[in-house]
């Protein structure tokens, strides 16, 4: 009688503690303002989700869940500090999220779309507008480590079964989804939190035995480091070239159905060439590939209805990079304020664009 009284204490005092967790972390996720910004890219997401960008997107969807105009970026990595609200502060009545995931390729871009119309309401239907960043190194085959952080997050507390054709298999009803994440918060919290713990001594312990780790990430010295020097691009030339030569037909192709599924919807996507330093894209073999190549199937993707293209590639200078692929932060920002102008002024969805329709977006000094 003793021990199941006690077993039952126990019990209720579990529940409690950790009712008063949810409590606690809801209010922290509060605070942050991340339950009306979902923003991979910005600190508090970091914080609270990690900067892979993939536990944000599938648990922190509720800023989606509005019935007004949105536009909902997605890419990788190099499309993660285009600021949402720089976007926003450009289209007044326009909420905007960034659901860019590090490492993620056009195969989990597909993944990510089905995860946003799976928060979207049907009611907004025709108000979306999906931006995909794109540079050559998405239409590689293979999964990196977007895809596995996104297949980890789904599956890891069993709300989904498995990722399957790019689609994640909800296993609880769709309704009951915002109250199994809240409930989950602490868990992520916790998980969060023993990720930085791990990466700390783990650079502690490399830092003892002499050997190399990636430095955390600082955006203040992204900003400030200097510009590559000529042994440096050789190196990440070779490297680049070393991954292929050619982009993949067949992923180039995936674009097709992602580009029917949201305009069949009714919502509208935009198509961004992201800019490289010129002496990247000049030579690498693959971003020339890329160039050539895109051209036959963004003609067929244009003659969709609310389909569009938009051409920053050359929108930055080789100054504004700090390594091969990523702009510095405070140059994203700039280049965030003028995608949204022109995102503003892109035709109307009954407009269809039959050829590139190319952004103005010149080098000038970025908005900070």
């Amino acid at each position: 009688m003793a021990l199941r009284r006690f077993l039952l204490i126990s019990t209720l005092s579990m529940l409690v503690l950790y009712g008063l967790s949810i409590v606690v972390s809801t209010a922290v996720y509060r605070g942050f303002g991340l339950d009306k910004q979902l923003d991979t890219g910005s600190r508090a997401s970091d914080l609270a989700f990690g900067a892979l960008g993939a536990s944000a997107v599938v648990y922190n969807r509720a800023p989606l869940v509005q019935n007004g105009p949105q536009v909902i970026l997605v890419g990788s990595s190099n499309f993660q500090h285009y600021s949402a609200k720089a976007i926003a502060s450009e289209m007044p009545g326009v909420n905007a999220s960034n659901m860019a995931v590090d490492g993620s390729n056009l195969e989990d871009f597909e993944l990510v779309v089905n995860l946003a119309y799976e928060a979207l309401p049907t009611l907004s239907s025709g108000k979306r507008t999906f931006v995909f960043g794109l540079w050559y190194g998405d239409f590689f085959a293979g999964d990196g480590v977007g895809h596995e952080a996104l297949n980890s997050e789904l599956t890891r507390y069993g709300l989904y079964q498995k990722v399957e054709d790019d689609s994640a298999i909800l296993k609880i009803p769709r309704s009951t989804l915002p109250v199994a994440v809240a409930v989950l918060r602490p868990l992520i919290v916790m998980q969060r939190g023993w990720e930085t713990i791990t990466g700390v001594s783990t650079a502690v312990a490399k830092d003892i035995v002499g050997q190399a780790h990636p430095p955390e990430i600082d955006l203040a010295a992204q900003d400030q480091a200097a510009s590559l020097g000529d042994t440096e691009k050789r190196e990440l030339i070779e490297r680049r070239s070393a991954a292929g030569t050619q982009v993949g037909d067949d992923i180039l192709a995936k674009l097709m159905p992602i580009a029917k599924r949201i305009s069949d919807a009714g919502d509208r996507l935009v198509l961004v060439d992201l800019p490289l330093p010129r002496w990247h894209a000049e030579a690498v073999p693959a971003a020339a590939d890329y160039s050539r190549r895109k051209q036959a199937y963004f003609v067929a993707l244009l003659r969709l209805p609310g389909v569009y293209y938009v051409d920053m590639e050359g929108s930055a200078t080789d100054g504004d990079f700090y390594d091969s692929v990523h702009l510095r932060p405070r140059v994203c920002i700039g280049l965030a304020h003028r995608l949204g102008r022109v995102l503003g002024g892109l035709p109307g969805r009954g407009e269809t664009s039959t050829s590139p329709l190319r952004a103005s977006v010149r080098p000038t000094a970025p908005k900070e």
